[in-house]
């Protein structure tokens, strides 16, 4: 029994030594060296293209029977272009407006018909291609008096 104790004891011993010595001889870690900052600038290219937000107002969606519809209004209110055409320049030019709104009028007659002809032969196929902000898909869509300018800081003696 002595002998086996002392078998274990020497084995204990022996491993433990074995192991500190190893541990003792194995090469320590150097520090990261950290990365220096470049000196130089560094320009990021950026496209303005991808910058600039698409307006989707008038992509139009493909409905038949909404664009058969948007082309029947266009053709029966498309008279409405004269007397809109004459408030909206009369307001701009009080004493030649009318007279050039008859005539602005009278062009937008015509292409709001065939705007609305397009619209009932194709069922709207062309969605709202045709249409912008300044043509919009109705007459009664559009201004019919338009804003009053703002008085320059000159004409108000005011710096503001």
């Amino acid at each position: 029994m002595r002998i086996r104790n002392f078998v274990i004891i020497f084995s204990a011993i022996f491993c433990l030594s074995t192991i500190t010595v190893n541990a003792a001889a194995a090469p320590k870690a150097k520090p990261a060296v950290k990365p220096e900052a470049a000196k130089e600038r560094t320009v990021t290219e950026i496209n303005n293209e991808e910058l600039i937000t698409p307006d989707n107002s008038y992509l139009g969606y493909y409905n038949p029977f909404y664009c058969f519809a948007r082309g029947m209004n266009n053709i029966a209110s498309c008279g409405s272009e004269v007397p809109r055409c004459m408030i909206y320049n009369s307001v701009k030019a009080p004493w030649y407006g009318w007279f050039t709104g008859i005539f602005e009028g009278s062009g937008l007659v015509v292409c709001r018909a065939l705007t609305g002809c397009l619209d009932i032969v194709t069922f709207g196929f062309t969605k709202s291609s045709v249409f912008s902000e300044k043509y919009p898909e109705s007459p009664w869509d559009a201004t019919w008096i338009p804003a009053k300018p703002e008085p320059s800081p000159a004409m108000t003696n005011s710096f503001e």
